[in-house]
């Protein structure tokens, strides 16, 4: 019977990452905060910019932001 708000549990979280780089091609791991941004990507179908909420963290090997969106409709 006990519930957390969203506010409240969602700070407490970590997103372990696998992934590889589309810059430098490098693949790696990282642990990071499971905290969302708003960030502006390019929406391919409608051919404009959107704000999308994403976890973004930087390369190991080249320092690229890299962003992992929550899924768009």
């Amino acid at each position: 019977g006990y519930t957390v708000s969203i506010e409240e549990y969602e700070p407490t979280l970590t997103a372990s990452v696998k992934y590889t780089c589309g810059a430098c091609g490098e693949s790696g791991e990282k642990e990071i905060q499971y905290k969302r941004k708003k960030v502006k990507i390019f929406d391919e179908e409608d051919k404009k910019e959107k704000t999308a909420d994403a976890l973004r963290f930087q390369c190991d090997f080249c320092g690229a932001d890299i962003n992992i969106t929550k899924k768009m409709k």
